[in-house]
C-alpha cells in the first residue's frame, strides 16, 4: 500500500521542530506516529537531517544508546550528511572509528561505554544544521528494561528516562540534535508509574488526530483502488466511513474495513438494501 500524505500534520511536525522543542508523539497504534516520522525521513525541512531509530527491543540503557550511536554511525547516513553538510564531511573523516555501519567498533579496545560515546560524539559534530533523532517506541523500551519491577530494575528504567534529559538540556547537544520520541504505549503513563514524570516534562506534545472526513474519504479511495475496487459505489463508501464513526477515522480501521470487503463488493447487489439510505443520514451529520 502507498503511504497516505497529511501535509497539514508533518507542517506541524516542522514547525514544533523549528521552534527549537523536543517532541512526544504519543497515540495508539497505527494512528500514523511511524508513517509520519518515515514522512519526515523522507522529505526533511530545510537545515533538518533526520534519523529514525526503532527501539521496541531495548531493554537497557546502554543498549539503547548504543542503537542510537549505531543510527548516527549507519553508512548511508553519514553518506547522507556528508553530501548535505561540508562541515560534517570534513569532520566526520577526523573521527577515530575502525568501522561505521549498522555495528560500530570504536579503536579502543574493552567494553564501550555507549552513554558516553554518543555525549561525546554530539558534542563534537560539527554540521550545518540539526540532527532530529527520532526514537520509536520509546515506552516500550523503558517496560522492557523494567522488567520485573525489582528495585535495580526500577531504578535503570528511571535512568533510562534522566539520561534522555540530560542530553536533552546539555547546551552543546541541543545545538545539534533534537529529540523525537514516539510510541503506542504511554510514556506520560510509563513515567508517572516510575515517580518520574519530572524527566519527561520539557516535551513538548503532538497528538496525531484521526482523519478528518475528507482525509477519510481521500483514504479510503487510495485503499479500495489498491483492492481493485476503485468503481465502488460513492454512497457505499460512506456508509462504510460511517460504520467506523465520522469522529474517529483511523487509518488503520479503515484499512481493515477495506480488505474486508467481498471481491464483487462493486456491484449494488453485494450491499444490503438501505446502505445508501445510512449513508445519507452519516453524511449530514
Amino acid at each position: 500500500m502507498s503511504t497516505f500524505q497529511r501535509p497539514n500534520l508533518e507542517d506541524a511536525f516542522w514547525r514544533a521542530l523549528q521552534s527549537g522543542r523536543h517532541l512526544l508523539i504519543p497515540g495508539p497504534r497505527r494512528i500514523g506516529k511511524t508513517t509520519l516520522l518515515k514522512q519526515a525521513l523522507a522529505r526533511p525541512s530545510a537545515d533538518f537531517f533526520p534519523v529514525y531509530v526503532f527501539v521496541e527491543s531495548v531493554d537497557s540503557v546502554d543498549e539503547l544508546y548504543r542503537k542510537l550511536l549505531s543510527a548516527l554511525l549507519d553508512q548511508e547516513f553519514v553518506g547522507r550528511l556528508s553530501r548535505a553538510s561540508r562541515r560534517f564531511a570534513t569532520w566526520v573523516k577526523q573521527i577515530r572509528i575502525e568501522e561505521i555501519g549498522s555495528k560500530v567498533r570504536f579503536g579502543a579496545s574493552g567494553p564501550v561505554d555507549h552513554l558516553g560515546e554518543f555525549v561525546q560524539f554530539c558534542r563534537g559534530l560539527e554540521l550545518d544544521g540539526r540532527i532530529v533523532l527520532m526514537v520509536d517506541e520509546l515506552p516500550q523500551a523503558v517496560e522492557n528494561t523494567l522488567g520485573s519491577k525489582s528495585e535495580p530494575e526500577r531504578r535503570e528504567a528511571i535512568r533510562m528516562l534522566q539520561t534522555l534529559r540530560d542530553c536533552r538540556h546539555d547546551p552543546s547537544l541541543g545545538e545539534r540534535i533534537q529529540f523525537v520520541f514516539a510510541g503506542s504505549i504511554g510514556l506520560e503513563n510509563v513515567a508517572a508509574a516510575l515517580g518520574a514524570s519530572k524527566h519527561i516534562n520539557d516535551l513538548k506534545t503532538l497528538r496525531i488526530p484521526p482523519l478528518t472526513p475528507d482525509e477519510g474519504r481521500a483514504f479510503l479511495d487510495q485503499e479500495l483502488a489498491g483492492l481493485g475496487l476503485a468503481d465502488l459505489a460513492q454512497e457505499v463508501r460512506e456508509h462504510l466511513l460511517g460504520r467506523i464513526g465520522w469522529d474517529w477515522l483511523i487509518p488503520l480501521f479503515i484499512r481493515r474495513l477495506a480488505e474486508e470487503l467481498p471481491p464483487d463488493a462493486s456491484t449494488r447487489g453485494a450491499w444490503p438494501a438501505g446502505a445508501s439510505g445510512r449513508s445519507r443520514r452519516h453524511s449530514q451529520a
